[in-house]
């Protein structure tokens, strides 16, 4: 199986990947920076446990939007410097 990935399909993908990040990112926030060594809630203050599931998948949520954005940027950069088209070929077929 053959498949050609061209300049513009590679910046076609990044600008998917950047809106859905963007997307993610304004819907949940941006990832609260604190210390993972020191990951704590406060003392005296009660966390039931759906609170702190809903705050770990929003947590989540914000860091995929931040992966999304810079895998899309990364496919847009790369797509600038792609002379052509790349063509894979997924056979796995000794090349004689």
């Amino acid at each position: 199986m053959e498949f050609l990935i061209t300049d513009i399909w590679m910046k076609g993908v990044g600008l998917f990947l950047n809106i859905i990040g963007v997307a993610l990112i304004w819907a949940f926030g941006l990832p609260p920076r604190m210390d993972i060594a020191t990951r704590a809630y406060v003392a005296g203050v009660e966390h039931d446990a759906e609170k702190m599931k809903k705050d770990w998948l929003i947590d989540l949520a914000a860091n995929v939007g931040i992966v999304l954005l810079l895998a899309g940027f990364i496919l847009q950069f790369v797509a600038n410097y792609v002379e052509g088209a790349m063509l894979f070929d997924l056979s796995f077929r000794p090349n004689y």
